[in-house]
């Protein structure tokens, strides 16, 4: 008997083997909070989650921060990550953060849907956004995982957004102004224009309503028209 007890197969140690993605349980500051003086955002996650997401090419690269100055600043804290804005947060201004998909937990299980807070460090919050489309010209088709950048004028307060897989895009929170939405095609995901990649740029003014905008991304050279 003592033979056959020692033969017998057990659970694994550590209990059954995990198969769903990380799941966000907790989001500091809260999404709607106003005056917030925090160092950072803090997603807090059920399982220890891996320090290279899959499918960005790195932390920073799965987190937007908007308005944006550039990648911001990600800290991987086993079952927390931090996010910032290169410089901190701006007195007197609203943020939205998207953790973007492709956070996944050691054993590979990863988290496809985007999560998305916004929050104030002034005492409101801007009730407009710029919702759109981007369109890739040539391949008549959406433009899934696009990278767009909405400039406030005059000042060049600098917004970001990303496409989903139907082309849609948001920037927001936003105030009244004019803004110049630029988009383009992504290919090597460094959320930087290169020569060969598709884009368009367009003029939107934000007054009263979130507007609706379409951006049509195409090849573009810099050799001007000749007379044929």
């Amino acid at each position: 008997a003592l033979g056959a007890a020692c033969a017998a197969i057990g659970a694994p140690p550590g209990g059954p083997v995990r198969t769903t993605p990380p799941v966000v349980i907790l989001v500091t500051p809260d999404s709607g909070a106003v005056n917030v003086d925090v160092d950072n955002v803090v997603f807090t996650f059920d399982a220890v989650v891996n320090d290279r997401p899959s499918g960005p090419r790195d932390m920073e690269s799965a987190f937007l921060v908007s308005p944006s100055e550039g990648r911001p600043r990600v800290r991987w804290r086993r079952d927390r990550i931090e996010v910032r804005p290169r410089e901190g947060f701006r007195d007197s201004t609203a943020y939205s953060v998207t953790m973007l998909p492709g956070i996944a937990d050691l054993r590979g299980n990863v988290q496809r849907t985007p999560r998305t807070i916004v929050f104030s460090t002034g005492p409101t919050i801007p009730p407009f956004a710029i919702h759109g489309r981007m369109f890739d010209w040539m391949n008549e088709r959406p433009a899934a995982n696009g990278f767009l950048e909405a400039t406030r004028l005059p000042d060049s307060l600098r917004y970001v957004a990303v496409t989903d897989s139907s082309g849609q895009f948001r920037f927001g929170p936003l105030t009244e102004g004019q803004y110049v939405v630029r988009g383009f095609m992504d290919a090597n995901a460094n959320r930087e224009r290169d020569a060969q990649e598709s884009w368009d740029s367009v003029v939107v003014t934000v007054r009263a309503t979130s507007p609706f905008v379409e951006v049509l991304a195409a090849p573009r050279d810099t050799i001007g028209p000749r007379l044929l």
